[in-house]
């Protein structure tokens, strides 16, 4: 049987940036069975868009919205309808999520499966009753690693980690090209994590 489980916003962005756990949206998108909303799609997209282009943010949406993927599976997606905007509310109601992870989260509990993700912001989620298989580890949830940021490559380059809060969610963030206080005004230096954008869409079978 197929691995089923849904992707919030955070977790193509750890794919694209390899941050801890990439391994592991690989696999499922590869074999396993990937559901998404277009909530959460439109969150990545606008995180990418931000950071790295519309180009790159374009490429990625067309990506997971291909109906035929060769050497992986096409994202499936779960209707934005009646009944998962009112599960998104009731859950959105109770704090501590934003609303498009309410949504991440309200698709899990409709197909009672996990929502994959690295959000800690989601120990909410579970706290009422979602599934969430964390990424990065395989140990109990609450263990205390946090997402890093991501750090990709793309039009506009990186240089090194940033936190962000979006809409009150810690969405993982590919960080802008900024000069931090006592930072060298000399190109940036590639990090052991970051990547070539493009090079990371091409191993998203197409």
């Amino acid at each position: 049987m197929a691995d089923r489980v849904v992707l919030d916003a955070h977790a193509v962005p750890v794919f694209l940036g390899e941050e801890p756990g990439w391994a592991e949206v690989e696999e499922i998108m590869r074999t396993g069975e990937p559901w998404m909303t277009l909530v959460n799609l439109g969150e990545v997209a606008y995180i990418l868009e931000r950071a790295c282009g519309s180009t790159a943010a374009d490429e990625v949406w067309a990506n997971l919205r291909a109906e035929s993927r060769p050497g992986g599976v096409p994202v499936r997606w779960i209707d934005v309808d009646d009944t998962l905007v009112r599960r998104a509310a009731a859950i959105k109601v109770r704090g501590g999520l934003s609303y498009a992870d309410a949504f991440a989260a309200g698709a899990a509990s409709l197909l009672d499966c996990p929502v994959l993700t690295g959000d800690p912001e989601f120990r909410v989620a579970e706290e009422l009753g979602v599934s969430v298989r964390w990424l990065g580890r395989r140990a109990q949830p609450g263990a205390g690693l946090l997402p890093r940021d991501v750090r990709i490559l793309g039009p506009r380059r990186c240089a090194g980690p940033r936190s962000q809060e979006m809409s009150g969610s810690s969405v993982a963030t590919p960080p802008c090209k900024r000069p931090r206080a006592g930072a060298s005004s000399g190109p940036a230096k590639r990090s052991a994590g970051a990547r070539d954008l493009s090079r990371a869409c091409r191993l998203w079978p197409r």
